[in-house]
């Protein structure tokens, strides 16, 4: 796909944020956490890896459920309807990298740490969408195992008027 065909799917992931997920997710197995409509997963999956993808979508209606399964035909990607939790206990093997966006707050991220990240294979990466957002919970979760789990790479992604917006926390497994 181009560039602007990536940034024209529905989802809350900036241009620059694509980037980051290409540059580092483009390759291997790839779990992506908080499918949504699936735009971080298609970005992923666009440069060569396959996605294994997961969210409840508590509140989406059936017309919903149907785009997203059309937007995903074709693709090396395979959905989960269900919780990271669920899909961590169930479905998860040792991947090359992650993409963590589900549950914005300290226990969800602590979650998907516990249950997905610590199947990413030593030297793969480990990222983290909204890291400086949402009262400080989320950096919280990451820097209780940075230095255990995972060392921080950059943060990178964003937005052009402001990068801190929305950014991705990088972390390459140890």
């Amino acid at each position: 796909m181009t560039t602007e065909e990536l940034n024209n799917l529905p989802g809350h992931i900036s241009l620059e944020n694509i980037f980051t997920l290409q540059k580092y997710l483009g390759k291997g197995l790839i779990i992506d956490v908080g499918t949504c409509m699936g735009k971080s997963a298609i970005c992923i999956e666009d440069t060569g890896a396959e996605v294994l993808t997961c969210d409840p979508l508590f509140n989406a209606s059936e017309s919903q459920l149907e785009e997203l399964n059309e937007r995903l035909k074709g693709k090396r990607i395979k959905f989960f309807r269900e919780t990271s939790e669920e899909f961590g206990l169930k479905h998860c093997p040792i991947i090359d990298g992650c993409f963590i966006d589900g549950v914005h707050n300290y226990i969800g991220v602590k979650s998907d740490i516990e249950g997905i990240v610590t199947k990413v294979r030593p030297g793969g990466y480990v990222l983290f969408h909204d890291a400086n957002l949402y009262s400080n919970t989320i950096p919280v979760a990451i820097k209780e195992f940075e230095g255990i789990l995972y060392e921080f790479v950059e943060e990178a992604g964003g937005r052009l008027d402001d990068p801190k917006e929305g950014s991705i926390w990088v972390g390459k497994r140890i």
